[in-house]
């Protein structure tokens, strides 16, 4: 019986990763997982790693950040042995995947944090990926952590804005 289940919860994070089309966090995966799934964090992880190491997932690093992608033996055994997954839990999975698809494809290409730097100040790092490659990218040094903070928000809460008013300083 647990052993079932161990394949039913595989199955249910391969079909998250499949459904989330481009590669995804590993706190996206947590936050999807946590909020539809009685899957827990510990046992989460280990399974990310069972199916990275065979071969199911890829995982890579971009700027200490993980992310998963399914891979094409990931998507075939999940085709076959999808029915093994009950239905209801494919309806929640598939209902808070495509009810956040867009919020989540938002944060895979935008980017915003802080670091202190010496002499109590904090520098800012702001980017925006699309397709891979970079959009936008520039460091700030401010004088204070609230600062810092404000500009990340703002960031992620606009970014299209902000890098139009960059160009707009240039041109």
């Amino acid at each position: 019986m647990e052993n079932e289940k161990d394949t039913q919860d595989k199955l249910i994070i391969l079909y998250i990763i499949s459904k989330l089309t481009k590669s995804v966090t590993n706190l996206q995966i947590v936050d999807i997982i946590l909020d539809v799934t009685g899957i827990d964090y510990f046992t989460l992880q280990g399974i990310l790693i069972d199916l990275n190491e065979k071969g199911l997932i890829s995982l890579f690093y971009q700027e200490e950040t993980r992310y998963y992608k399914i891979t094409e033996e990931g998507t075939t055994l999940l085709d076959s042995l999808i029915s093994l997954v009950p239905d209801f839990i494919i309806s929640r999975v598939a209902k808070k995947v495509d009810g956040e698809s867009r919020e989540i494809k938002q944060k895979s290409v935008i980017y915003a944090d802080y670091f202190p730097e010496e002499d109590d100040r904090f520098i800012v790092k702001c980017r925006i990926v699309e397709g891979g490659k970079k959009t936008i990218e520039f460091e700030l040094s401010v004088p204070t952590k609230d600062q810092a903070i404000d500009i990340c928000n703002k960031w992620y809460a606009n970014p299209s804005k902000y890098y139009l008013d960059i160009i707009k300083m240039f041109s």
